[in-house]
């Protein structure tokens, strides 16, 4: 029977959700943490976290025996989650162009980052979700991990691990943490979009401690009475209370900021919020949140509808992906960070062997070094001519951008693909650009701006149809819209689909026929 461990090395405690997996059947076995040390003078580090997990790991020796199956949730602190799509649906060859793509769109050096990543969907190119984490930061985990005789198998960012949670409709997981709360919005047990906040638990245990002048032991106490079953923040005395619901106002003012803008982003409307983390045990948050939102708020849950215990949200999450429950959340052991298992046989074989094996294996490396010179020696004269003939070729590509063949082809094809997608937007180069020349009639033909003011979030344009996603301010507004444009015997056909109020504004979507010659873009 395979156990499975899930550890977390959280701000205020080391947490692990174990799991036991005989044949096809997963069945939980125990939740277990282990304090953080900290006097409230700062955030703990990296020390204090590996001082709670040897203190845990000591306790559980058991975790370390050969067959059980180990993962480690990867903070958001250190990691960046970032949504885009590429014209692709080939995994090869988004694996070539994502780093550039992504490189294009993110303010540091994908060179330094390790990248894994995922596909959410798939139609003429592939919407994927990109995880990045700083290298040193994944080496020095896996080193520290290493020095405990534990292998992660997995290494899975935790906001994105909390899309596990998520059911048919689109719902949001706020998980609120001791350094930060994490915000994800998922769908169909994955991750579509996270954000954080950086307002936790710590933030409101300091509050009260400066409110009451008080230890940061004796605050964690308030802090926790008041987080219990039926109480409310009026179990703090009244500057502790208003000190709490301070830093409460900060964090429902970042949740609330972050869901909008990941709803529009994404244009989807969330149906529910589930609450997670030890924070959000503190009695008003839930209240608030609700409130504040407009949204049934829960704790969090299996889609199953079994609960789950808040601070245990990522470990639970990345049990299931260990488990094969998961629908897949993205991995950061890749390239050279790849898991290898098995590792300890191969020791085992090593020390045990004679002296006779010893010399065996000296001459097959002779043999080896001489045959892999030459071969590198070619290979580098092939990379040095592809080299040339890509920076001769190709404007705009140096040398430098060019590591390798691979990388020469990546750059080539990126380039390629810009080129056709710019031909295809312009059109013949005889005359007018006929879509850029559609554009304008189209726009000549909405009302006057200081008439209607008209927001386009969308606009896409087939050999028969454009279609355009709008906004105004009101009905008539919307109405005065799809009036103006029939009026110009061109987009005579224009039809206006159904008006939805979103907040203050009206969305709506207007569908202009072409003629069959009409324009393509």
């Amino acid at each position: 029977m395979a156990r499975i461990i899930a550890l977390d090395l959280g701000a205020h405690s080391i947490k692990a959700t174990v799991f036991e997996l005989s044949g096809r059947r997963l069945e939980l076995q125990d939740r277990v943490s282990a304090p953080v040390p900290q006097d409230g003078s700062e955030i703990p580090g990296r020390e204090a976290r590996l001082a709670a997990l040897d203190a845990l790991l000591e306790e559980n020796a058991r975790w370390k025996a050969p067959g059980n199956d180990i993962g480690v949730v990867f903070p958001s602190e250190d990691a960046v989650l970032h949504r885009m799509t590429v014209p692709f649906t080939d995994q090869a060859q988004i694996e070539q162009t994502l780093p550039f793509a992504v490189e294009e769109e993110v303010p540091f050096d994908v060179d330094d980052m390790v990248l894994g990543w995922r596909a959410i969907s798939k139609d003429s190119g592939t919407t994927c979700l990109v995880a990045l984490a700083r290298e040193d930061r994944v080496a020095g985990l896996l080193a520290d991990m290493a020095a405990r005789q534990v292998d992660p198998r997995l290494l899975q960012v935790d906001g994105d691990l909390l899309g596990y949670f998520g059911g048919e409709a689109p719902i949001a997981i706020v998980d609120v943490g001791h350094a930060r709360t994490l915000i994800t919005v998922a769908r169909g047990g994955q991750t579509l979009a996270a954000r954080s906040v950086d307002v936790g638990g710590w933030h409101f245990t300091q509050a009260i401690a400066e409110a009451l002048e008080c230890s940061w032991a004796e605050a964690e106490r308030l802090k926790h009475d008041a987080a219990t079953d039926g109480a409310s923040g009026s179990h703090l005395p009244p500057e502790a209370a208003r000190a709490v619901d301070a830093q409460m106002g900060l964090l429902l003012a970042g949740i609330r900021s972050a869901l909008i803008t990941v709803e529009d982003a994404l244009g989807v409307e969330l149906s529910a919020v589930q609450v997670a983390g030890g924070g959000a045990r503190l009695a008003p948050f839930t209240d608030y949140l609700r409130q504040d939102l407009g949204l049934e708020v829960v704790p969090l849950h299996e889609p199953s509808g079994e609960p789950v215990p808040g601070p245990y949200a990522a470990t639970h999450a990345l049990g299931m992906q260990l488990g094969g429950r998961g629908k897949g959340a993205i991995d950061l052991r890749v390239e050279s960070f790849a898991y290898r298992g098995g590792t300890d046989i191969l020791k085992t074989v090593g020390l045990g062997s004679g002296v006779v094996t010893a010399v065996f294996m000296l001459a097959a490396a002779a043999v080896f070094v001489l045959q892999y010179s030459q071969i590198y020696s070619e290979q580098s004269e092939m990379d040095a001519l592809i080299r040339d003939y890509t920076v001769r070729t190709f404007d705009g590509v140096t040398a430098s951008q060019i590591t390798d063949s691979t990388r020469a082809v990546a750059l080539a094809a990126a380039v390629t693909e810009d080129a056709a997608q710019r031909a295809r937007v312009l059109g013949s180069v005889d005359g007018k650009p006929p879509t850029i020349d559609l554009l304008h009639g189209i726009t000549n033909a909405f009302p006057k701006p200081d008439e209607v003011t008209v927001d386009v979030s969308e606009l896409y344009i087939t050999p028969s149809t454009v279609t355009l996603d709008a906004e105004v301010d009101g009905y008539t507004e919307a109405a005065a819209v799809e009036a103006a444009l029939k009026s110009d015997k061109r987009f005579a056909e224009a039809s206006k689909g159904e008006d939805k109020r979103k907040r203050e504004k009206v969305l709506f979507t207007i569908t202009i026929p072409l003629s069959d010659d009409g324009e393509e873009g």
